[in-house]
């Protein structure tokens, strides 16, 4: 059994989200693996521990970059270089000015989810899940930023920029190629590539690899999306405060080793995101607090989302560093 604890900070979403997929990976690959948190350290940092040696694990992740490589690269309008790239899986743009693009391109983005379906791509299946497909991303006529999957996926969010191309291309360039020997590096001796953080999912200069961002955006895989009729798609670990631009996410730390099936059990209890606006000392529902205890949780982490200021129409965001909160009476 590998152990593995995370060379990030427990205290950034990032590091949590990178955690959650390195599981998806791993299991993807057939390799058992379990999370938990140090319970020792003041900055609660992921464990991942799996039954594979780290190439086992280097093969696995690289394995999740190469079969995701069709989907994350696919442009809808093939040929175009730069900026001017603009990725079939992203679901923040309007398409107002031609009437006949935003079908045809849901019918693009549905063609890549059916292909990764067929072809039993479960790493890629999570990823596309993540980023809201293909019912999340919006009417045809007029796709919003606030019909993301997960309320997480709406960083870098303008017409120039945004997750596929500032994160995840050339991050799962660096994934495919990942060995044994990058692994160690990184999570051995605590050596990162002095990439700042792209996906939001940290405090503006924090400095994140991109083979952890990779697979934070894996990470969404695990939260599960609840898709409304008549309204934006949400996750239940996802919460809105009092104030209309209050918005964050709740996640377990856990003490004890868990399984992917049961942190996914844990992720869809709409209980994490009713703590969200409870600090430290204040009341907490008996019922909320008794169903995450019965589960064996004894604390959570809150990460509270900002907007960033002056992003005019983008929906870019960062998040907070998380807070702390024990369940015990």
């Amino acid at each position: 059994m590998r152990r593995i604890v995370f060379p990030l900070s427990g205290e950034l979403l990032v590091s949590q989200l990178a955690a959650y997929g390195l599981l998806v990976a791993l299991d993807a690959a057939g390799i058992d693996a379990f999370l938990s948190h140090d319970s020792v350290s003041q900055s609660f940092e992921p464990i991942v521990e799996f039954v594979a040696d780290l190439d086992g694990a280097a093969r696995a992740v690289r394995a999740s970059a190469l079969e995701a490589e069709q989907a994350v690269e696919a442009d809808i309008e093939p040929g175009k270089t730069g900026i001017d790239r603009r990725p079939v899986i992203w679901a923040r743009a309007s398409f107002a000015k031609d009437a006949s693009r935003p079908a045809r391109v849901l019918r693009m983005r549905a063609q890549i989810l059916a292909t990764a379906e067929s072809a039993h791509a479960r790493a890629t299946e999570g990823l596309l899940s993540g980023l809201g497909a293909p019912a999340a991303w919006g009417e045809p006529e007029e796709p919003k930023p606030a019909q993301g999957a997960t309320a997480l996926d709406g960083v870098l969010g303008n017409n120039t920029s945004d997750l596929v191309r500032g994160v995840l291309r050339p991050a799962r360039a660096l994934a495919a190629n990942l060995d044994e020997q990058a692994l160690d590096r990184l999570w051995h001796r605590g050596s990162v590539d002095g990439q700042l953080d792209k996906t939001g999912w940290a405090p503006p200069g924090t400095a994140v690899d991109f083979l952890h961002q990779w697979l934070a955006a894996l990470g969404l895989a695990l939260l599960p999306v609840v898709h409304r009729p008549f309204g934006p798609s949400a996750t239940p670990a996802c919460w809105t405060g009092a104030s209309p631009r209050r918005h964050g996410i709740t996640l377990p730390l856990l003490a004890r080793p868990t399984t992917i099936a049961r942190l996914r059990a844990v992720l869809a209890l709409g209980a994490l995101a009713s703590l969200a606006d409870h600090g430290p000392s204040a009341p907490r529902e008996p019922v909320t607090v008794d169903q995450l205890r019965s589960l064996g949780l004894e604390e959570v982490v809150s990460f509270e989302r900002l907007y960033k200021r002056g992003s005019g129409a983008s929906v870019a965001f960062t998040y907070r560093r998380g807070a702390r909160v024990s369940l015990l009476r």
